[in-house]
């Protein structure tokens, strides 16, 4: 079952949040990276029986546009966007549920806005502060840079993401 969807756009200095609002209830975020708000679909929809229910698409990926292409993101560029989210929606407190780099992002955005939260649900998120540098993971990355975005995306047949090297 689809339910009703509001689909927009919020304007940030460096470019447009795609977002979409479904449901009516308590506030709930569903956040990933660098899947967009269609990978949530078919939860959202399932949850906005009694929920009020945010999905976006990360800064940079699918309809959430940046001025300039080549910007990196980081957790907390990305939760300061989650923020002025938040903030546009006026719902109140909201739970958090992010995956991989949606939940990175959900916990700087629990770091940077504690007020703005009920509860973060962090589902596996890349935790490279518990990794030494020179492990078998390879080295610690500060950010994802588009270039690497784009590579990634456009390899055909893609079924994990290459660890990026530190800038």
């Amino acid at each position: 079952m689809t339910v009703p969807t509001t689909a927009a756009t919020l304007e940030v200095p460096d470019g447009r949040l795609h977002h979409e609002v479904r449901g009516r209830g308590p506030l709930v975020v569903l956040v990933g990276a660098p899947m967009d708000a269609r990978s949530f679909a078919p939860l959202a929809d399932l949850l906005a029986a009694d929920h009020t229910v945010l999905t976006t698409d990360p800064r940079g990926i699918h309809r959430s546009t940046l001025r300039d292409t080549d910007t990196d993101s980081t957790p907390e560029m990305r939760a300061d966007d989650l923020s002025r989210l938040l903030a546009h929606l006026d719902a109140g407190p909201a739970t958090v549920l992010g995956s991989s780099g949606g939940a990175v992002s959900a916990l700087a955005l629990a770091q940077a806005h504690p007020e703005q939260l009920r509860t973060v649900i962090a589902h596996e998120p890349r935790c490279w502060s518990c990794c030494p540098t020179g492990s078998s993971n390879g080295p610690r990355p500060r950010t994802w840079s588009r270039r690497t975005w784009r590579a990634m995306w456009r390899v055909p047949g893609r079924r994990s993401w290459p660890t990026p090297a530190s800038p």
